[in-house]
């Protein structure tokens, strides 16, 4: 939440769970992400952020859509990567399960529990107010916006 410093932390808020079924109409997720932002800032959120999923092969493209910031990957991570486990039953899941279930990292290791890294995942920001605002956030990023990343494999 310290994307524009922590004098702006009260004013950052997470997008989360954002998700279309196949059937949605064309474009559906931008309206109704766009939607949700612009209720936000109704109510005083003053910056937005979000993540795209390198698991789900998401890389983005509903942020592009909208015109958000991409700030890079793995940022506010100060380098340290993620870590999933691989319980013996052959499920992957978060560390923030062996939270959970109380496990330390070398209870888990005996209890044979593997230890996976996760890519990063990209992150993009949206500045929401008036103009002044914006430019006054836009100041404060703590991050240099990014070219967005573009899908390298070829759909067919």
């Amino acid at each position: 939440r310290d994307i524009c410093g922590t004098a702006y932390r009260d004013k950052a808020i997470c997008l989360e769970r954002g998700a279309c079924a196949h059937y949605a109409p064309k474009n559906a997720a931008s309206f109704l992400i766009s939607g949700a932002c612009r209720a936000m800032g109704s109510v005083g959120w003053r910056i937005v952020y979000a993540y795209a999923d390198v698991n789900a092969g998401e890389i983005g493209n509903v942020y592009q859509a909208c015109n958000w910031l991409y700030i890079g990957q793995g940022v506010g991570r100060n380098g340290r990567p993620r870590t999933n486990w691989i319980r013996p039953d052959g499920t992957e899941v978060t560390s923030r399960t062996l939270r959970h279930q109380e496990l330390k990292t070398a209870s888990a290791k005996d209890l044979g529990w593997i230890p996976v890294a996760r890519p990063s995942k990209h992150k993009y920001v949206l500045l929401l107010g008036d103009r002044r605002e914006i430019r006054v956030l836009r100041k404060a990023l703590k991050y240099e916006p990014l070219p967005y990343p573009k899908r390298t494999e070829v759909k067919r």
